[in-house]
């Protein structure tokens, strides 16, 4: 069987789709000097290689009344399992990514009255399971979510590139209000679009993800922090993606040529002024788990609720 090997310009259009898959073909195509249906020949493509598996939207759990994220680093893949029964009783898990090395990432959305209680789980646990735990602060949303909103959010969870007027036609509201009420939410950081890529059909590239725990007392160092870091990784990697939602914790979804590029840069990373700990990690499979966040729009929207914001959101 004949692999499809990729080009700079399949890289390039991977790039912005990781960053934002609802990035239309025609800006696409500007981007990088090509016409609007090359582009989309290209993402068919990619589509039909399976190289590019689905589109996902991302979530802030705060919306949610989760203010934090723990993410679990599970040794024995074999106890994944019975670690996500046992955290489920607590708090909703949002992430699940098996990786090389028998090592299983999991991200969990916990209540910040709850942070206590799964730190005792963690440490409960360990050796034997917990390889690691990285707990992460989000920031406060300042923009109060509405019911059309979450029909929006709920929307999106089923086609990330849903088209604007079709949202607009299930959710009964004009073309301009969804226009302006999604850009609002990407401003707060509610919402990313991503591509879900398959990492056995990325012949010649690796993507990883790396996991940044930061130092939050180092007010005045942080924003120099994370310039200087982004500023390794993309002197270094093809793909370099962050995700900022937390406040000491950052997640980058990165793609390097070589896995022998990974180890010098994390190092190099780890020695940076105001980082704590970097963990990486080599998916071949993961799941966003978004059952619950499903739910949980269907109770505010099917009763009419609105957004009752927790002590930690900020409202306008």
């Amino acid at each position: 069987m004949q692999t499809y090997a990729l080009d700079n310009i399949d890289i390039e259009i991977l790039r912005i789709l990781i960053r934002d898959c609802r990035t239309s073909y025609r800006s696409i195509g500007v981007s990088i000097g090509m016409s609007t249906n090359a582009i989309k020949t290209r993402v068919k493509r990619l589509i039909s290689e399976d190289i590019i598996q689905r589109f996902v939207t991302l979530i802030d759990h705060t919306i949610f009344g989760y203010s934090e994220v723990c993410y679990l680093i599970v040794r024995d893949i074999k106890a994944v399992q019975q670690t996500l029964n046992r955290i489920k009783q607590l708090r909703q898990v949002i992430l699940e990514v098996n990786c090389i090395g028998g090592v299983s990432v999991l991200g969990v959305a916990i209540r910040k009255e709850h942070e206590e209680k799964i730190q005792s789980l963690a440490e409960a646990l360990k050796p034997a399971l917990i390889q690691n735990r990285v707990v992460g602060h989000s920031y406060p949303i300042k923009l109060k979510v509405r019911e059309t909103d979450f029909k929006i959010i709920k929307c999106l969870i089923s086609d990330a590139r849903m088209e604007i007027y079709e949202i607009a036609k299930r959710v009964s509201a004009s073309s301009k209000t969804i226009s302006a009420r999604l850009k609002k939410m990407q401003e707060n950081r509610i919402l990313n679009f991503i591509v879900a890529t398959n990492p056995l059909n990325l012949k010649g590239y690796i993507r990883f993800g790396m996991i940044l725990r930061l130092d939050r007392g180092r007010r005045y160092d942080y924003q120099k922090s994370i310039r200087r870091i982004q500023e390794e990784l993309e002197a270094r990697f093809v793909i370099v993606v962050p995700f900022i939602n937390q406040e000491d914790v950052i997640n980058f979804q990165l793609v390097a040529r070589s896995i022998f590029e990974i180890d010098p840069v994390l190092k190099k990373i780890e020695s940076l002024n105001g980082v704590i700990r970097a963990d990486v990690f080599i998916p071949y499979s993961g799941e966003n788990h978004q059952d619950w966040m499903l739910r949980e729009i269907d109770n505010r929207v099917n009763t009419k609720e609105r957004m009752s914001p927790a002590p930690h959101v900020l409202t306008f």
